[in-house]
């Protein structure tokens, strides 16, 4: 069997749903995957060959064209992560996702007739907004082979840190308020950010932060092992978008042993157990009093982390790829 993804972006979303997929599938017996992303696309010679082609989030009118012309032979499935539509308007993301582009994700989704997703608020709106199209939920994968953690030798300042992409930075700037309160001239708490700077900790003293900009996706594990953080932050805004997201923010931290204070809603809430909660009204005086909390009881960092942990290996990509392939045959067979 060739599968074949075709990615929407070149992004986190795209290296969890394509090219980690694709890896792990390539080393079964009798598969190869490949992957194809900007501005290749149907101009990629593997795309030619595939048996099912997966389309990530994808709107470009020659893909959708190509799978027009291609279903006869071919099988295509449209794979989403979240509920597009769910994106509230003054989301950051909501930009990306206008109206008309939206209506772009329907016509393709009308015609794959075949949808995958990432979790399950994703599945159950999705399942109520596209009656007539076949649905799978498909588990997480967490590629191990990157979780390689560098610790900073003769440090002895507390970590805390965030990272996360421009679809979280609202919330971020909210709770970096509780950080640089908490934290401010303590010489032993240093916080760090990945991928974005709020203001409130640029007026922190220059010792006690550390920035590092966005990189390549091929990257990204290698950066977050090597910041070396005590403590992950992992804040979630109390709307019904967030409900259809993944727990993929956990994941990241778990495969590094990372403990994690979360906002103690849907996803995450499905596994109360794996994080230290602050409610969904994600008050300052909730994250601080949390913060403190868990910079002051390194047990407690240590139970988290190693729930956490543990809790991650369960979706370790060598392990959890089978059931990808076998939904995928599934849908073959059915559409055969």
């Amino acid at each position: 069997m060739h599968i074949h993804y075709i990615t929407g972006s070149i992004d986190g979303c795209s290296l969890v749903q394509c090219y980690i997929p694709a890896k792990y599938l390539s080393r079964l017996s009798d598969v190869k995957a490949t992957v194809s992303s900007y501005p290749e696309y149907i101009e990629d010679p593997d795309l030619h060959k595939a048996d099912l082609v997966v389309l990530q989030r994808q709107i470009k009118n020659s893909v959708f064209q190509y799978m027009k012309k291609n279903k006869s032979n071919q099988l295509f499935i449209y794979d989403l992560d979240d509920d597009l539509w769910a994106i509230p308007p003054d989301f950051p993301t909501k930009p990306f996702w206008p109206d008309r582009k939206l209506e772009i994700v329907k016509i393709f989704i009308e015609e794959c007739g075949i949808l995958t997703v990432h979790s399950e608020g994703a599945y159950k709106n999705l399942k109520e907004r596209f009656p007539r199209a076949k649905i799978y939920l498909l588990p997480p994968l967490v590629d191990f082979e990157r979780a390689i953690l560098r610790k900073r030798p003769n440090r002895a300042e507390i970590r805390i840190g965030w990272q996360g992409s421009s679809s979280h930075i609202k919330i971020a700037e909210h709770i970096a308020h509780a950080v640089t309160q908490v934290i401010r001239g303590n010489p032993d708490v240093r916080t760090i950010w990945f991928g974005f700077l709020p203001t409130p900790i640029k007026r922190l003293p220059w010792w006690q932060w550390e920035y590092y900009d966005w990189v390549d996706i091929d990257h990204f594990y290698e950066v977050l092992g090597a910041l070396d953080l005590d403590i992950g932050l992992a804040p979630l805004p109390s709307i019904p978008f967030t409900a259809t997201r993944t727990i993929r923010k956990l994941l990241d931290y778990g495969m590094f042993r990372i403990p994690v204070i979360a906002t103690d809603i849907k996803p995450f809430s499905s596994y109360p157990d794996l994080y230290y909660p602050v409610d969904a009204s994600n008050k300052l005086n909730k994250w601080r009093r949390a913060i403190i909390d868990m910079i002051e009881n390194e047990d407690l960092r240590e139970e988290y982390a190693e729930r956490l942990y543990l809790f991650t290996k369960k979706y370790d990509a060598k392990e959890r790829i089978k059931e990808w392939l076998d939904i995928y045959k599934e849908i073959l067979a059915l559409c055969s």
